[in-house]
């Protein structure tokens, strides 16, 4: 499945600020751990895991330390039959620890759990998708930079071989075998290539600051690439090919981490106006006791030992029909979430038919390209030859030239598709350059 790594074989590059090698994976390896959006996607899943743990956490019971000290007054005591005592004392002090636990919610807590770790398999699923796109989006400019440089190539030996004819041209004025318009029709074809050799010069500046920029290099770092595009092709098997992209797009498995999560927030609506039954006890030193120990003498100051213990039951009773278009809502977005995921496989899988097409339809190109430059080779060394002997003009042999430069850059073209096709299979099918 790996067929990017045989469409297309980068051999180093070259970073003068570094002095080491730069290879197409050392460079995605350099993207993926400075560019934002992989943080971005890292944090969200890291967020994602903390909610999880944070809701397991309602699996235990929840214990609680509280110490308070409060002064009341005025203190107004109560005389009976000569004895004179405070109903509650000026200082209140209570200090203790209690614990709460829910017995039983009808499933709420697991619920809400599994919602969560489907949330984070998003989050999973989220870093995967940064992370493919941006593996591409190095081996596309890495791609386009290597076709325009050799695209350059051929353009300039295109002007030299011009710059060899118009001398040629200018000779024959000379010696009178030749005109002025001869000189300027290759005056005209040599100005058209300067301008194509200038489009080329220009895409081919702007690509590389584009991967400085993914590199988080400066613009004045030079970046030399060698390498060349491979014609490698193989079976394609349509159903097999499907298949694995349903099995390996991180968009399908958002999809149905979508729908597991639509499912799960119906099945909380539908318990959510059941009851809740839990449990608490606490216990811890308290004043305000009077002391019954005969022969009576009474010191509500002095804390004593308290505890106390129970159960509630909370059952919702009205809530203006809350829970009944929760409910209702939770049912849409599932049956929405059904429907996406539908929608989600009819798209991949006519992205992987175009796919494939475009990869069968670009190698057969490259086989009519490569017998174009054979022909045009012939056919510009013919011409140079009745060009010499006088059988033909300067324009047929101008014409010649043009036609091998062109069938050059449209092999070029060919074999730069084909890679790109085999790239967008790979997306289509969801597999990851170089194992990322």
């Amino acid at each position: 499945m790996r067929l990017c790594l045989l469409a297309f074989l980068i051999a180093a590059g070259v970073f003068a600020q570094e002095q080491d090698s730069l290879t197409i994976d050392r460079a995605v390896e350099i993207v993926l751990k400075r560019h934002p959006s992989i943080t971005q996607a890292k944090e969200e899943l890291e967020a994602a895991r903390a909610h999880t743990h944070g809701l397991t956490s309602a699996n235990y019971p929840s214990v609680s330390a509280d110490i308070t000290d409060t002064y009341l007054g005025p203190e107004y005591p109560f005389n009976l039959e000569g004895l004179k005592f405070a109903m509650f004392p000026d200082n209140n002090f209570d200090a203790h620890i209690g614990a709460m636990y829910t017995v039983y919610d009808f499933g709420k807590r697991s619920m809400a759990i599994e919602a969560s770790k489907t949330g984070e398999e998003s989050a999973t699923d989220q870093l995967q998708n940064a992370t493919t796109g941006l593996c591409y989006q190095v081996l596309q400019l890495f791609t386009t930079i290597i076709l325009q440089e050799k695209s350059l190539r051929v353009t300039d030996e295109g002007i030299e071989e011009l710059d060899r004819h118009l001398v040629e041209v200018r000779k024959k004025i000379e010696a009178g075998s030749a005109t002025e318009y001869d000189e300027l029709k290759t005056e005209v074809q040599r100005s058209v290539a300067q301008s194509q050799r200038i489009d080329i010069a220009s895409d081919l500046t702007k690509k590389k600051a584009v991967l400085r920029q993914l590199l988080g290099w400066t613009q004045e770092a030079p970046i030399v690439l060698k390498g060349d595009f491979d014609t490698l092709s193989s079976r394609l098997n349509t159903d097999s090919l499907i298949s694995y992209a349903f099995n390996n797009r991180s968009e399908r498995a958002l999809a149905l981490h979508a729908k597991q999560s639509a499912k799960i927030q119906r099945q909380i609506a539908e318990v959510e106006n059941l009851p809740v039954l839990n449990i608490h006890a606490s216990g811890g030193f308290k004043n305000g006791f009077p002391d019954t120990v005969a022969p009576p003498k009474t010191d509500i100051s002095t804390p004593r030992i308290n505890w106390s213990a129970g159960a509630e039951v909370s059952i919702p009773l009205y809530d203006g029909k809350r829970a009944k278009f929760h409910e209702k809502e939770a049912a849409r977005n599932e049956l929405a979430s059904n429907a996406a995921l539908n929608t989600l496989d009819e798209r991949i899988k006519t992205e992987v038919l175009q796919a494939i097409e475009d990869v069968m339809a670009s190698f057969s190109k490259l086989d009519i390209s490569r017998g174009q430059i054979r022909f045009a080779q012939k056919s510009l060394e013919l011409a140079r030859l009745k060009y010499d002997a006088g059988v033909v003009t300067n324009l047929d042999v101008l014409d010649a030239e043009n036609d091998f430069s062109q069938a050059q850059l449209g092999h070029l073209r060919n074999q730069y598709q084909y890679t790109q096709s085999i790239y967008e299979l790979d997306k289509a099918i969801g597999v990851m350059p170089f194992g990322k």
